[in-house]
């Protein structure tokens, strides 16, 4: 059997069977998101994507360009921006079966004692890692850094040491790391550290020189060549261009005030940490205890230059990598005033460099000492984060993204880091205790668990934040590609929908879509404005809002002329517009909508959809809620279409800020004079944020309701 296990045909079929099992498992998790959800990041990314492809969308920002580079081709291939993110899918899918891939082949000459099988049972355990595949479905720059990581590792360890040119593709590589994103700088601090050791025990100081000039022309090239290019191409004349990061004087002043920020800096470093500790379940402090006995053996045979130190130096190179990273982030987040809670303990950063070291865990020799002694490590770090995180300098908002390894928060989701912690120490010493072939039935669970809130979570946020509604498909259908199309530079008001315009930027990218004045639309755009100020629009006999996305003030205006010429009635089947056929544009502009009874069926209790309304279904309970819609004070009035045969029990009010404030409560046998037709009054005396119509009924109650309208009396 083991003779058949080293087969070397065998052991070639078994990784190219697994490597394509982790490809297709990516892939088709992945293929179930329809588009970016992070309106900031991902949109920059793609549209620098679309800028290297000749689109250059006035959407310059900070995010670095290398993950767009690689992506830039599928802009020149696809029109269509669905087609495209399926595409997008495809590559990250690629780029981490890629990865693994590489993975094997580390493995191989860092382990070379190591049997086939082990190997090959750390790169199937290291597949499940939640961050991996979750970040797979996002259009970030992990999928592309952890690739490019992988390659300068796997070039790290076929260089020379004889030969000094060797180390240019890892130059190379290493240098590109800062082109994908700015934490790169620390793995090349990382870097230029273990090529000063390897010049120092060769003998040759050309070693140091080469990869110190070419990661340094790479970062410049970047800094102020390419990425100066992007942001003079994507930002509209005028107009200033996004930066997420800030000024980077101000971020260095402001961590250099120790005072203030030394010990949030130090808490942030135990947090981030801790983070990597608890997500490999410990392994992380396996893995530095080998790169320790290996440093000791390094430095035995540092100065018997017939030795080759280069396996040791890359253990010290993952490490330096890690820690260089965990350092930089926590030094960036230390100088917020205000911090989220998974911020304390960011783990998205960090884990862009922990696959081989994940990995390399499960190969090395397990101690149960040294897992006491990261159990005590995390009590302690959960201690200091539970007196130093507090309501005045900590938001108890989460994205989960930042922390897709934290198992402790899939079994407890309460805002708690001793809670965390503790059950975090707890299973780093039951997988010392357990047998290495036992340990995944400990870590499977709980890794699916937290690819199943992460998948969750992506899909919620795509449901209602990202998704486009049929402006899309409606302006794509009616304007040929590249005509122009003007954004109101106007803040939204609706917080929840101010990157809005990051959004359209993407679903926009083959256009000339552009931040202008509703003055300069005017005079020289042949195309739509999308504004969530219509009242700007000063040339209304020219010009007319057509359509309002419901629950965010965001509309769509055209020229007369272009209305004449299209037809509108598809739209009317979108639920997420609203379309006044009358023309009322103060209503539309005040935030009037419909609700129909398919959407009514996502805010129901106690109803079921039968012939296209939300009927009563025996239960008490409220029949439909919501929809948390924004609307400006003034006079309405509810028009309700249903069919109506006992209203016993049926009593409809109007609510805001979280039912706290009530603007209207009436029973409907009070009201109903045997139509399908009943028309409520509604005041409101200030603007609502987040309007709620809710009819509560008993198991008496037998109604449908197809749809109900909210329009305003005598367009005031």
């Amino acid at each position: 059997m083991n003779s058949y296990l080293n087969s070397h045909r065998l052991q070639k079929v078994a990784c190219w069977i697994l490597v394509s099992a982790i490809f297709f498992a990516y892939w088709l998790f992945s293929r179930q998101y329809h588009g970016p959800a992070y309106l900031s990041d991902e949109i920059g990314y793609l549209t620098k994507a679309a800028a290297f492809a000749g689109y250059p969308v006035d959407m310059a920002s900070s995010w670095q360009g290398g993950y767009s580079l690689l992506l830039a081709p599928l802009f020149i291939s696809f029109s269509d921006p669905f087609m495209l993110w399926q595409g997008v899918m495809v590559i990250n899918a690629l780029m981490w079966a890629c990865s693994f891939m590489l993975l094997f082949y580390v493995l191989r000459h860092l382990f070379p004692d190591q049997a086939f099988l082990s190997i090959f049972f750390a790169v199937a355990v290291s597949a499940v890692y939640p961050a991996w595949i979750s970040m797979s479905g996002y259009a970030f720059a992990t999928s592309a850094f952890v690739l490019v990581y992988m390659l300068a590792l796997a070039a790290l360890i076929n260089i020379s040491e004889k030969n000094p040119l060797t180390i240019i593709p890892y130059s190379l590589l290493t240098g590109y790391l800062f082109w994908i994103h700015p934490t790169g700088v620390a793995v090349i601090a990382a870097s230029v550290l273990i090529i000063i050791s390897l010049a120092w025990h060769t003998r040759r100081q050309t070693f140091i020189i080469y990869h110190v000039l070419i990661v340094s022309v790479l970062i410049v090239v970047y800094k102020f060549g390419v990425h100066a290019w992007l942001n003079h191409a994507m930002t509209s004349e005028h107009y200033s261009s996004y930066n997420h990061y800030g000024s980077i004087a101000l971020f260095i002043r402001a961590c250099l005030n120790i005072k203030e920020y030394g010990l949030r800096w130090v808490v942030n470093i135990l947090g981030q940490s801790s983070y990597i500790v608890i997500a490999t379940f410990g392994i992380i402090v396996f893995v530095v205890t080998e790169a320790s006995k290996r440093f000791v053996l390094l430095q035995h045979d540092f100065f018997h230059h017939e030795k080759r130190i280069i396996p040791a130096l890359a253990f010290v190179f993952m490490i330096l990598s890690m820690l260089g990273i965990i350092l930089l982030g926590s030094l960036f987040f230390s100088s917020f005033s205000d911090q989220r809670i998974d911020q304390w303990i960011y783990g998205r950063y960090s884990e862009a460099v922990l696959l081989p070291l994940f990995a390399m865990g499960l190969l090395t020799a397990w101690r149960i000492r040294y897992a006491v002694i990261a159990g005590i490590f995390l009590m302690l770090t959960g201690l200091a984060l539970h007196f130093i995180s507090d309501a005045t300098n900590t938001s108890y908002d989460i994205i989960h993204m930042t922390i897709p390894g934290f198992w402790p928060y899939s079994l407890y989701n309460h805002h708690s880091f001793l809670m965390w912690f503790g059950i975090g120490a707890v299973g780093i010493v039951l997988t010392a205790v357990l047998n290495k072939r036992y340990v995944v039935f400990l870590m499977l669970p709980l890794f699916l668990l937290c690819i199943r809130d992460q998948n969750i979570w992506h899909k919620d946020i795509l449901a209602h934040y990202s998704k486009p509604t049929g402006i899309v498909e409606f302006v794509r259908s009616n304007f040929p590609f590249g005509s122009c199309i003007g954004f109101s530079p106007e803040k939204s008001t609706f917080e929840q929908m101010r990157e809005r315009s990051n959004m359209y930027a993407y679903y926009f990218f083959n256009y000339k879509m552009r931040r202008m004045s509703s003055e300069e639309w005017d005079r020289k755009c042949k195309g739509p404005y999308l504004t969530y100020s219509p009242d700007e629009i000063e040339n209304w006999d020219k010009s007319k809002a057509i359509v309002q996305e419901k629950g965010n003030g965001f509309f769509l205006v055209l020229k007369k002329d272009d209305v004449k010429k299209i037809a509108l009635d598809y739209l009317n089947y979108d639920d997420d517009l609203y379309i006044d056929d009358t023309g009322d544009r103060a209503c539309m502009m005040a935030g009037c909508f419909k609700m129909r009874g398919q959407e009514l069926a996502k805010y129901s209790q106690a109803g079921i959809m039968q012939d296209g309304g939300i009927t009563t279904n025996g239960q008490g309970g409220f029949l439909f809620y919501g929809p948390y819609f924004p609307l400006k004070k003034g006079r309405y009035h509810i028009r309700i279409d249903g069919q109506y045969e006992n209203l016993s029990g049926a009593v409809l009010d109007v609510v805001s800020e979280a039912g706290e404030k009530k603007h209207l409560e009436i029973a409907l046998d009070k009201i109903h004079h045997q139509t399908d037709t009943m028309i409520i009054p509604l005041s409101l005396s200030s603007d609502v944020k987040d309007l709620e119509v809710r009819l509560r009924v008993t198991e008496d109650t037998q109604l449908s309701i197809r749809s109900y309208e909210i329009k305003m009396d005598n367009g005031k």
